[in-house]
């Protein structure tokens, strides 16, 4: 009889509110992030707000595999120089350059960044480094004299352009002189399209150049002339299908090439013969060359695979050709990503690289090895660092390099398990606290361990059998432990092996998803068969064989989720087919067909993640519309249509990934930070978050490292807190899952017991209060949509109350901002009152200057609206005068912390006297190089300056600025903004034309296209949703610190803005990126308020302080 008493004082309690429901809640309350290689975690039952803790600092401290993208031969021997993505070699700290000496490794000065191209000038001891045009200090080529080495590296020339710059160097030994490709238009200042070459002293084009980029360049000695191969078309403006010679004159074409199959050469070789070998890649493979010959005449098709070829070197002993790619056979040869022809037949190189890898490089040493470089984790059944050596006469290996590492190191994804609750890591490394781990490691709460010899490549995905204690790799890799896969994998606790075939995924597996309720494993990824079944992106392992979804998708599958209630199949990712139905990036499988989700989203998906209880699909990517709604990186799906999740998080990025905590009715996500979904907008808590998982807090990092593991004991559905009761700290019992635990299972027990014996209506009470989520997924599933709302709504843990105090926040808070209106001012100022500082000019532009002054005492800032710096009083129309009196009137008497106060006019010579911002304008600030502005104090800014139009946009005042830019932002003594020069516009326009004439020579003069509303470009008025738009290109400005278009011509802009282009961001953060998006949309319907954004960022500047600290004047 105690049970039953307990149970029923246990159901009155719950039902009055006095024991919080939260308690019976065990499962998925620790939130864990993968951070700068380190893990957090937040005990989300212990605060309302994310608070991350460090679970052990650091856990992550090695590196992962890099990239070689060139290798060039030394002077003697085995030496050689390496250039790629790389920042430790041999144990050292290296940036990108090395060099080999047979022996050991060696830094080459202090390095320098990323490198596309070498070059080695043996008799002058010079080597030349090329790359993008940041390589040293700005310029896309630099050299190192080791005839001098105290000189460091030195940058040939002044900046370049260009996304990629310099891909490719060749040098003519006898002058040595330096030549240079890529997909630059200027070089070392000088105009020289996409091919230029260095004297020594300066930089000089060659002829008109080419009409697009070049990828591979390289000379002939013996006939003194220049190769060059690329995706251009002409050079010198003659025809020339993608590749092209340079006699030191003029350009030429090389006999007759069809242009209709080639895309690109992207790499050039020249034999000892004078025979010249061509490899690309190509448009179709239908009978397409991937490589020809040229022998001065004619070409030669050396072989008829689909396939693309980055790279290829001579054997200058033999004269054998090596070529290197992404392909896995050539001439109906077998060989992976590397191969050799000797002139009648192709054969592989030893076992090659890993399949999943790639060879950018190859070069033949002194000692008559061959170096082959690229991107690949595995040669034969060896791990590799991107690098080894060949021997073609034994044919062997003589050294395969595990050294050439980066320490940018990725976690792309992490899973907890049951007991006994370990916590599972995958992504690019290839240590854990000094524990050997490659690729994917297993950490007990205490300490890391190895999953025998790890993956050789990149995990991307991860799911758990908890049944038989088998967890599932995914990713893009050719080796578990010493057995060779391909891209998926399965651990058991002792070893590695293969599901199913060897064969495995023809193509990285992207996303995986295990069903407890049917044994099945579901896998998304970019692969076409797995397990040598036909599956396209999507297939299930059933433990014994791999099957098919119909025809499965078109396109990559970053995501999939799955719902097994309904048993139905989601996959997102860049799919633009599915059975045959044409879908917008997502699709659904009912267990017999494909269908579209709606008009699906406009870009990527990365992520997705399934509410059952509401039966909700929530999607993260790189969209900004789902179906006609504005989504900005994050939406939700019902099952019949699209809605935004708040304002989104911004364009998420590839690893970017989505979380519904169903215990507590929480939305988690991250993307360049970790945010959490209140109800109302996101907050974001961290940066640089790689990954997140939920983890049961029972098997915490946190909880392992003090407390025995317990296996679980109830199997009680976790039921939220109810908007009544607030979220508790959690008691120590809580948190480890023990008496409490076995209370509320046996409690649930007996309340069931107890509804069966009072009948119906008290078992439907007993399933309210105790699985409220079980009891809203059973309404759902047998169609009474309308009676789950109604009685056990969306938001468990929100009342009506909270969410309707939530919505009027913006009411309230734009309330605040409307202080009383001036009322002792005096708009018209007499002359006399005003004296002016001529030689103290502040700022001039397109509406006149700006000078000290000032005005009763006090010092002002005096704008003569109608002169020019130097002149300060001109004849002022008379219309313009009324006019200003009429449009003061309204001025004098704003009231805001965020608005520059003006004092009034004086009207017959157009002088507008306002308060002095002695720290000056915005734009001079975020120009200002040394000067540091912290994350908060952009944060503030951006608050400050949307505050202050949401006030000018308020009802009763009214006002279109007409004008915002940073330059029209000035900043108080005390760091605070203010907005300037916004009224006054028939005054404005009228100076405009006066003025414009005189600044058209000034280059500092600052135009307003690129902060100009599309709309404006076709005669439209302004108003208050072209100054949204004008405010989000400002707030752009602030977290970029950069200006809109550059110096991108205003004609350019125009075209630009009218075809849907907006700035680029690269050092926003992704909330921020979200509301600017919606603030610059190209439909003006469709933008937010001002208010809206204004009340976005106060609420992000506020959380910002438990981060950081207050904010600190700049």
């Amino acid at each position: 009889m105690s049970g039953w008493r307990n149970a029923c004082a246990m159901l009155l309690a719950v039902a009055h509110g006095f024991v919080p429901p939260r308690a019976f809640v065990d499962a998925g309350e620790v939130l864990m992030m993968a951070k700068s290689g380190v893990l957090w975690e937040s005990n989300l039952s212990s605060a309302t707000a994310l608070e991350f803790e460090k679970v052990s600092d650091p856990l992550i401290v090695d590196a992962a595999v890099g990239r070689v993208n060139a290798v060039v031969a030394g002077a003697t021997g085995d030496e050689m120089f390496v250039g790629g993505s790389f920042d430790g070699v041999g144990g050292a700290s290296i940036e990108n350059v090395a060099k080999w000496t047979g022996s050991s490794w060696e830094a080459i000065g202090s390095g320098v960044y990323s490198v596309f191209a070498l070059a080695y000038d043996d008799a002058r001891g010079i080597l030349y480094a090329g790359g993008s045009r940041w390589m040293v200090n700005d310029a896309c080529v630099a050299m190192y004299d080791f005839n001098n080495v105290g000189t460091g590296w030195s940058e040939l020339g002044s900046s370049c352009d260009g996304d990629w710059s310099v891909k490719s160097l060749a040098l003519d030994p006898t002058s040595g002189h330096l030549y240079a490709a890529g997909d630059f238009t200027t070089i070392g200042g000088v105009s020289a399209n996409r091919v230029a070459k260095w004297d020594g002293t300066s930089w000089t084009a060659l002829g008109t150049g080419l009409n697009d980029d070049a990828s591979s360049i390289i000379f002939d000695n013996t006939n003194g002339v220049l190769y060059a191969g690329g995706s251009f078309t002409t050079a010198g403006g003659v025809s020339t299908h993608q590749v092209a010679l340079w006699n030191g004159a003029t350009w030429s074409s090389l006999g007759t090439r069809s242009s209709s199959t080639y895309s690109a050469a992207y790499s050039l070789a020249l034999s000892t013969a004078g025979t010249l070998y061509v490899g690309g890649r190509y448009l179709s493979a239908s009978s397409t060359p991937s490589i020809q010959s040229w022998n001065g005449a004619t070409w030669t098709n050396i072989n008829t695979d689909y396939g693309r070829i980055d790279t290829l070197a001579i054997d200058v002993t033999t004269g054998h050709l090596y070529a290197g790619g992404s392909f896995t056979t050539i001439g109906g040869v077998a060989a992976s990503r590397v191969a050799k022809w000797d002139g009648a037949s192709w054969s592989a190189v030893g076992a090659g690289a890993d399949s999943s890898g790639e060879v950018y490089a190859i070069t033949q040493t002194k000692s008559n090895k061959m170096c082959i470089g690229g991107e690949f984790q595995r040669v034969s059944t060896t791990p590799a660092s991107s690098l080894f050596l060949w021997n073609p006469s034994t044919s062997s290996y003589p050294k395969v390099f595990t050294d050439v590492i980066t320490t940018f190191i990725s976690v792309r994804v992490m899973i907890d398990t049951p007991y006994p609750g370990y916590v599972y890591v995958g992504g690019i490394f290839i240590t854990m606290q000094g524990v050997a781990a490659r690729g994917v490691a297993r950490w007990d709460g205490t300490s890391w361990s190895a999953l025998g010899a790890g993956i050789s490549g990149t995990v991307e995905a991860l799911a758990y059998d908890s049944s038989n204690n088998v967890l599932y790799v995914g990713g893009t890799f050719s080796l578990a432990g010493s057995t060779i896969v391909s891209n998926i994998a399965k651990w058991d606790g002792a070893s590695w092996s293969s599901v199913g075939s060897s064969v495995g995924a023809n193509d990285a597996v992207r996303d995986l998803h295990y069903d407890s309720t049917t044994n099945t494993l579901y896998a998304g990824g970019a692969f076409y068969s797995i397990g040598g079944v036909s599956a396209n992106g999507v297939a299930k392992w059933d433990g014994v064989s791999w099957s098919a979804f119909g025809s499965g998708v078109g396109g990559d599958v970053y995501a999939i989720a799955y719902d097994s209630v309904n048993s139905v199949l989601y996959a997102g990712g860049t799919v633009s087919s599915a059975g045959g139905v044409s879908v917008n990036k997502i699709a659904r499988w009912d267990g017999t067909s494909w269908s579209s989700l709606g008009a699906g989203v406009d870009s990527y998906v990365y992520s997705l993640a399934y509410d059952a209880t509401n039966q909700y699909l929530y999607v993260v990517g790189r969209f900004l519309n789902a179906g006609t709604v504005a989504t900005s990186g994050v939406a939700k799906w019902d099952g019949t249509s699209w809605s935004a999740v708040g304002l989104g998080i911004g364009i998420a990025g590839i690893s970017s990934r989505i979380i519904y905590d169903a215990a507590n009715a929480k939305l988690y996500a991250s993307s360049d930070k970790v945010y959490k979904w209140d109800g109302l907008t996101w907050i974001s808590y961290s940066t640089s978050a790689s990954t997140i998982a939920l983890v049961d807090s029972r098997y915490s990092a946190r909880s392992l490292s003090s407390t025995p593991n317990v296996p679980p004991t109830s199997s009680t559905p976790p039921t939220p807190p109810t908007s009544s009761t607030p979220p508790t700290p959690s008691t120590p019992n809580a948190s480890t899952g023990s008496s409490d635990a076995n209370s509320s299972a046996g409690t649930a027990i007996y309340g069931a017991i107890a509804g069966a014996i009072l009948g119906p209506s008290t078992l439907f009470s007993v399933l309210y209060f105790f699985a409220k989520p079980m009891l809203r997924r059973f309404l759902l599933r047998v169609g009474l949509r309308r009676l789950a709302d109604a009685l056990v709504p969306e938001n468990l843990n929100t009342s009506v109350n909270e969410l309707t105090s939530k919505v009027k926040d913006i009411q309230m808070f734009m309330a605040k901002q409307k202080l009383p209106r001036l009322t002792d001012t005096t708009p018209i100022i007499e002359r006399n009152d005003v004296v002016l500082d001529a030689q103290g000019i502040l700022g001039a532009g397109g509406y006149g200057a700006v000078f000290k002054g000032t005005f009763k005492s006090t010092q002002v800032a005096i704008k003569t609206m109608f002169a020019q710096a130097g002149t300060q009083e001109m004849q002022v129309p008379r219309a313009a005068v009324e006019s200003m009196r009429k449009e003061a009137l309204i001025m004098c008497t704003l009231n805001h912390p965020n608005i520059v106060k003006v004092f009034g006019i004086v009207p017959e010579v157009a002088w507008i006297v306002m308060e002095y911002c002695p720290r000056g304008s915005l734009s001079e600030l975020l120009a200002n190089d040394a000067m540091d502005i912290s994350d908060r104090e952009k944060l503030r800014f951006a608050s400050e300056i949307a505050t202050g139009v949401a006030y000018l946009h308020l009802p009763g005042i009214s006002i279109v600025h007409g004008d915002l830019k940073s330059a029209n932002v000035l900043i108080a003594a005390d760091g605070s903004s203010r907005l300037c020069d916004f009224g006054m516009s028939h005054a404005k326009n009228r100076s405009k034309t006066l003025t414009m004439a005189a600044h058209a020579k000034d280059k500092g003069h600052a135009l307003t296209i690129a902060w100009s509303a599309p709309e404006l470009f076709a005669d439209k008025e302004k108003d208050t949703r072209t100054d949204v738009y004008a405010l989000a290109v400002t707030l752009w400005e602030i977290f970029e610190r950069r200006t809109p278009f550059g110096y991108m011509p205003e004609a350019a802009v125009v075209t630009q803005v009218l075809s849907g282009v907006r700035p680029t961001f690269k050092e926003t953060p992704s909330d921020a990126q979200s509301l600017i998006t919606l603030s610059w949309a190209h439909d003006p319907k469709t933008r937010i308020d001002a208010s809206q954004v204004a009340f976005a960022f106060t609420r992000m500047y506020d959380a910002s302080a438990t981060e950081t600290g207050p904010a600190q004047p700049p």
